[in-house]
């Protein structure tokens, strides 16, 4: 089967399912990709209201890799991220990246011109197949060999009952946990790889300030150690292209995986009190400060536990065209997300 011949629907838009659609689109596929959320970004999200923009998701990245590197080179020409340099206790040695305007940038040069459906759950994933005999049409759930059938398609079914059809290739770029039960019926070995996966989840914590304390603090970001509660804190609008604004600033604090396993089920107001009171403690600010707007972000899926076992960045059924990326099986880098999308859609082509 030619590129030309190929439709393929892509379940994810975050940057995995992005890279691969676009891939895919640029060697001559039909492309489809869906996502249950507003708009594109996966966890390369950014959070918009009137008063500030903050980018809740992934906070930044690094490119380690040639092939990567030259792909983010590509992408600072034309505009779409910019390096980040902010104060911090300790400098790394690795440039780090961000997307302008915002996060979800990247993600939506990826799919740029490519057909895209948003707020749309895809619930199940069923193969169609074609008897040219006796010109019937028959949904199976099951693996087919291909002397079974004359020929064989996908639809994808949406929460709301609505199907789209006719795919000859099927990517499932979401977490593991979410992947598992559109696949666990059609590719079981590769069930067993995603199971082993272990993500871990992260609250997020959203504010604007507006006192000459919060405002004068000398460090823009910390990968924080040893905190009982936090992990990482950031000053949203230092990042380049952000939303400024005279005598405001925007802040993103995220807590450790451990905190966030014992306030998971926690009311967001209590999540929003007890970090903000421990960024203020160890950011050293003894007063209360004014605080314009706060919200939190609770990810189940924030990032992978311990490292796979198997080295493999995307898994692949050619017998059924059915394939899984996404950084969950590599590492939770963006870096890893984005060519876990490349190397699945070379699968795909292949």
């Amino acid at each position: 089967m030619t590129s030309q011949n190929k439709r393929v629907a892509v379940i994810g838009a975050g940057i995995a399912g992005g890279a691969c659609a676009q891939q895919l689109a640029q060697s001559g596929c039909s492309v489809s990709v869906f996502d249950k959320a507003r708009g594109v970004s996966g966890r390369l999200s950014t959070r918009r209201t009137d008063m500030a923009h903050y980018d809740h998701g992934a906070q930044y990245f690094t490119a380690q890799s040639n092939e990567f590197k030259a792909q983010v080179r590509d992408w600072q020409q034309r505009g779409i991220v910019a390096q980040w340099q902010p104060r911090v206790v300790n400098p790394d040695i690795q440039k780090w990246f961000v997307g302008t305007p915002d996060m979800p940038a990247i993600v939506r040069y990826l799919v740029k011109n490519i057909a895209l459906q948003v707020n749309t759950r895809i619930q199940s994933v069923e193969q169609v197949v074609h008897d040219a005999k006796t010109n019937l049409s028959l949904r199976d759930v099951s693996p087919l060999k291909a002397i079974d059938i004359d020929s064989k398609t996908w639809q994808l079914v949406t929460d709301t009952g609505a199907v789209y059809s006719g795919f000859t290739d099927v990517v499932v770029a979401v977490p593991p946990a979410q992947a598992v039960p559109l696949i666990q019926n059609l590719a079981p070995s590769m069930v067993s790889v995603l199971n082993a996966v272990d993500m871990l989840p992260c609250w997020t914590v959203m504010i604007s300030t507006s006192d000459s304390v919060t405002t004068a603090l000398p460090i823009d970001a910390e990968r924080v150690t040893d905190h009982p509660a936090l992990v990482w804190w950031a000053r949203n609008d230092s990042k380049p292209g952000r939303v400024k604004h005279a005598g405001q600033a925007t802040w993103v604090i995220q807590a450790t995986p451990d905190w966030t396993l014992t306030h998971l089920n926690a009311d967001p107001a209590d999540v929003i009190r007890l970090l903000c009171d421990a960024f203020w403690r160890h950011v050293g600010v003894k007063t209360l400060p004014n605080v314009q707007q706060s919200m939190a972000h609770r990810w189940l899926y924030s990032r992978r536990h311990l490292e796979p076992k198997s080295t493999q960045d995307c898994l692949w059924a050619a017998n059924v065209r059915l394939g899984v990326c996404g950084d969950g099986l590599i590492h939770s880098r963006i870096e890893s997300a984005y060519l876990s999308g490349v190397h699945m859609a070379n699968a795909v082509l292949s």
